[in-house]
Order: structure tokens, then sequence, then C-alpha cells
């Protein structure tokens, strides 16, 4: 799946025939999962919507190809983004979908209730208020995962999943965090995380700033969490978009991105594990560029718990 939401499918021996694959000059790949005709592909969108289409409806590509238009396979507003996206397999398993919206809601909603038999229009994932949007989905797996959240101001709390509710796709979250103290704060993401997981923060200031779960405390659900970024005199750094990296592609050296407001900056993965400084590590050197979100390239590791 790429930036300008295109899908392809190709056999295993094409994967493996070549090293890259063809793309648009401004296009990138965001996730990369081997997977069966008989799975089930879910693209989540900002508006709330999802997208539910069996691998089986996206026709076969060649290696050079560029792939099929999200929307030449289902109908989505053309100005809906998708964010995340997640093949199934199985829709009985025990797994939940997290959603997470800018002015702070939350839900767990289980896979099982994302089936569809009719998927021809975008179809709802969450209900929300005027003016919010989701800004970051994810899938819990097993019962010991956490959930780190930040937001803008640069606060973050950390909270077993447990806590929050699982709501149905038609109803709205709940409260994710207290920002009741900060009226202009908001949400920039939620994630899944274990022991040995890698957070990694994006600053306005083009910083990326690297941290493990044990460095956050961790609380409950409604709590304020804690400040992580550094106070400075001028120009204070602000969160803009959070992400993940888990265990599984620890030493991997995936993909990763920071996309801007002008186009987007190649990031070196090693670099994201090891920015450790008080606000991070500057990933983004042009002042003109204004960072808008960190992209790491998924793979079948970001899907089940690692040991």
């Amino acid at each position: 799946c790429k930036m300008e939401h295109h899908i392809s499918e190709e056999t295993f021996t094409a994967i493996k025939k070549y090293a890259e694959k063809v793309l648009k000059e401004d296009d990138i790949i965001v996730s990369e999962y081997l997977s069966s005709t008989v799975d089930t592909l879910l693209m989540f969108t900002d508006k709330g919507n999802y997208v539910y289409l069996p691998m089986s409806k996206i026709p076969e590509s060649k290696h050079k190809d560029l792939g099929f238009n999200v929307s030449t396979l289902a109908n989505i507003s053309a100005d809906e983004k998708i964010i995340f996206n997640v093949p199934i397999t199985d829709f009985e398993e025990e797994k939940y979908v997290l959603l997470t919206t800018k002015n702070g809601l939350i839900k767990r909603t289980l896979i099982a209730d994302f089936k569809a038999t009719r998927y021809s229009n975008a179809l709802q994932a969450t209900k929300l208020r005027e003016g919010d949007e989701v800004v970051s989905v994810d899938v819990i797996t097993g019962e010991d995962a956490e959930v780190v959240i930040a937001t803008h101001d640069g606060y973050m709390n950390r909270y077993d999943a447990s806590e929050i509710s699982i709501i149905e796709p038609s109803s709205f979250g709940v409260k994710s965090i207290e920002m009741k103290s900060r009226p202009n704060d908001y949400v920039v993401g939620a994630k899944v995380v274990r022991e040995k997981d890698i957070i990694v923060l994006l600053t306005n200031r083009g910083n990326v700033k690297r941290m493990r779960p044990e460095e956050i405390n961790k609380g409950k659900k409604n709590h304020v969490g804690k400040m992580y970024l550094k106070v400075v005199k001028s120009n204070m750094h602000e969160a803009i978009d959070m992400n993940v990296i888990h265990y599984g592609n620890n030493k991997s050296d995936l993909a990763s991105y920071i996309f801007c407001d002008d186009g987007f900056v190649p990031t070196d993965y090693s670099l994201l594990r090891t920015a450790i400084a008080d606000n991070g590590k500057k990933m983004v050197t042009s002042s003109k560029s204004k960072p808008v979100e960190i992209t790491i390239c998924r793979n079948d590791l970001d899907l089940e718990p690692q040991d």
C-alpha cells in the first residue's frame, strides 16, 4: 500500500524476483504483508470509516505495475485519507482495533465487528463529533498489551489496553487522556506497545525522539500524563506524530520517512533507534519544511506480539 492509496497483489515468486517495486516519483510503500486470496484487507480513514476489501477482489498485478487506486475498488470520499491498513485472516480471532481521535476519544472494537457482506462503499468504524478526526489506528492482540498516548503539547501516558472500553463501530469512543487543564492541547497518536518496543515521537521542529515504554510513567486511562519534551526558551518543541518500532523489527532496516508540507524526507532507520536526547535528534534539516507525520513501513512482524 502506498501514500496515494494504491494497492497491489503479487505472487510470492514475483516478490522474490525483484528487489524493489516500481513506484511513482512521489510515492512510497507504507506496508507490505504476505497474505492469501482468502484474507481481507481492512483500511481505516481519518474520517472514521473503513474499507473492507477481500484480497480476491484486488486484481493481480506484475511487480513493475503501479497497482490500483483504492478509489477504483471501493467508494471513498476524495478528501478521505487512509491512515492504517491490516490484513485479516480470521475475523473470529480475539483481536481488537484501537481507534483514537484528535479530541481525545479512544475505543477498542472487536475485529469481528468489522466483518461485512456489503462493502462497495466505505463503512463506519467510529462515530465522530463535528471537528474531530481519527489520528491513529492500531491492532491489539493478546492480554498483556499496553497503550501509549501522546499529545501535541508533549504529554504522554501509558496504561493497560484492557482499561479501554470495547465499543461497537456505530458509537463514540471514551476519554483517552485528561486535557481539561490544557484547552488547546490535542492527541497526535495512540499506539499498542510491549516491553521491548521503541516509541518514536516527531516534533514540529523536525526532531525525532526515541523512547522505551518503561520511560513513560504508567498510569490510568484518565490521567493527565506527563510532559516528555524539554521546555526551551523559544520555539518550543511540540509533538506532531508518534509511531512505534515493534521488537521484531528492532534490528531490521525498514524504510522510514518524515512527511512534510512540501514532500517527504527519507530517514535513517538506525538513527530512529538512537535519538535519545531530551528533544530528540534533528531529522528534517530544511527550515522551510513543516513536518506532518512519520511513517515506518509495516510488515507481518508488526501484527503479532514478539517474545
